[in-house]
């Protein structure tokens, strides 16, 4: 199972063929997201400079979220959380708070992370990896 980053997401709204390509090559079935990444896109879409653009944006996002398997961040993930802030924290590895929920979200429910930041997501130990944007 793949649990889409806020990325990919904004690249397939744009029409990337790369990503598009990889989405229609697996199983819907097999594509998820989780609530941080929904919450970034709502913000994105309501924080839009175009106003016209932007409600546009929230009304794609939120047929998305009806549409796609949501994980929210539940007990399991924030004790992940927890575990990796604290590991990560003794080594002198910082990650954004949303990110490292992000992952613990997808270590939590042993789902494949689909971003095109792996350097960046590459710093949480376990964490499966992919990139379609290439």
């Amino acid at each position: 199972m793949y649990l889409l980053d806020t990325n990919i997401i904004s690249f397939i709204a744009k029409n990337h063929m790369a990503t598009i390509n990889k989405l229609e090559s697996v199983d819907g079935d097999q594509v998820s997201t989780c609530s941080i990444v929904m919450s970034e896109l709502f913000f994105g879409a309501v924080n839009h400079p175009d106003p016209v653009r932007g409600k546009i944006h929230l009304q794609n996002y939120s047929k998305l979220s009806s549409q796609t398997l949501i994980y929210d961040f539940d007990i399991e993930a924030a004790m992940t959380f927890a575990q990796l802030k604290s590991q990560l924290k003794k080594t002198g590895i910082v990650i954004d708070d949303f990110d490292l929920l992000i992952g613990s979200i997808a270590l939590a429910n042993d789902l494949i992370l689909v971003t095109n930041n792996t350097k960046h997501f590459a710093k949480i130990p376990n964490l499966r990896l992919e990139d379609w944007s290439k």
